[in-house]
């Protein structure tokens, strides 16, 4: 019954899954396996974090973790760590949290045999410390990984892995090849908000490497993934920053501006992590236009660098000088 309703959340059909999960919480009275109740927990868990109710989730998946490495079910376990994965890195966005939850998952999908679980986790791990920044960390979980057959045509090595190598060539200025890496895998996400974010991130190192017709094809792609008025998903909400990037880049400062005025209206305040990296766009766009100077800009910098975002902050010092001081011609205002 527990399975049904994870299925039936999948399929965001909340009221039947909840239905079932009444019908499986019942029938935990009538007997005592902790092993089935901890995957219902999980399963709970898991309908709470699809249905976007993450405080309930974070209680379950706590529950589930809690019992089930307890009686040693270490698959169910795993499951229940990266629920907790999931709402540490896009909801509360505790990049701290979140590796600790992934060495726990890592370890469990070792105790249960689980290869899968483990490169699940190295790779989460390899694109939170990527986003960082933090070089030293990437090198080492590429060593690790360097152990597994790794698959990179597999749906989440795609989604994933490729993102944050392409991220690693844009700190050493390589937004061409950045762009060719990953141009063919944006298709490839079923995800509208994950295609969308894949999007603006090919508009960026298309503009990044002088290829201002890419770089708008992407950024309109980008926008017809994105179907929805408000944004309210982190994938969204970040597809949305980088494509006002890469308005700024091709020269429009002021779509860009335009772009972050929206954002600023649908990003709840406690989100740090996503205000900085707009808050970077930002100060770079004011400086295009003239209104900000290159002191605010480095404060921009170094606020990524605090909230965890390093690994955005050296992309921004590697973009060429023609994408970010060149005359704005089509709107009369010099960088």
């Amino acid at each position: 019954m527990a399975a049904r309703a994870a299925g039936t959340a999948l399929e965001n059909q909340f009221e039947a899954a909840h239905a079932w999960l009444d019908r499986a919480t019942e029938t935990l009275g009538t007997f005592e396996d902790d092993t089935v109740r901890a995957r219902v927990y999980h399963q709970t868990a898991f309908v709470a974090l699809r249905e976007g109710n993450f405080d309930r989730a974070k209680e379950f998946a706590y529950a589930a973790a809690t019992l089930a490495t307890r009686i040693g079910a270490y698959e169910i376990a795993s499951g229940a760590l990266s629920v907790l994965y999931n709402v540490a890195i896009d909801v509360d966005e505790d990049c701290s949290k979140a590796a600790e939850h992934l060495r726990q998952l890592a370890l469990c999908g070792a105790k249960c045999g689980s290869v899968e679980k483990q490169f699940y986790a190295l790779v989460a791990a390899y694109e939170i410390e990527t986003e960082r920044g933090d070089a030293a960390a990437v090198a080492r979980l590429e060593r690790d990984l360097g152990e597994f057959d790794v698959q990179y045509s597999g749906r989440f090595a795609t989604q994933v892995l490729l993102p944050a190598q392409t991220l690693q060539l844009a700190w050493h200025g390589d937004f061409a090849r950045a762009y060719r890496i990953l141009a063919s895998s944006a298709e490839q996400h079923q995800d509208p908000e994950r295609r969308s974010l894949r999007w603006a991130e090919l508009a960026v190192y298309a503009a990044a490497s002088g290829k201002t017709a890419e770089a708008l094809a992407a950024l309109s792609a980008a926008r017809k993934a994105d179907r929805f008025p408000r944004a309210a998903d982190v994938f969204l909400w970040r597809a949305r920053i980088l494509g006002a990037l890469a308005e700024v880049m091709l020269g429009r400062p002021q779509a860009g501006k335009t772009i972050l005025e929206l954002v600023e209206r649908d990003v709840p305040q406690d989100r740090r992590r996503l205000r900085a990296l707009a808050g970077a766009v930002g100060a770079l766009a004011d400086w295009r236009i003239g209104s900000a100077d290159h002191v605010e800009v480095f404060g921009a910098l170094e606020r990524l660098r605090r909230d965890e975002f390093g690994g955005y902050a050296r992309l921004f010092e590697m973009l060429p000088p023609a994408c970010v001081e060149r005359l704005i011609a089509d709107e009369g205002t010099p960088a």
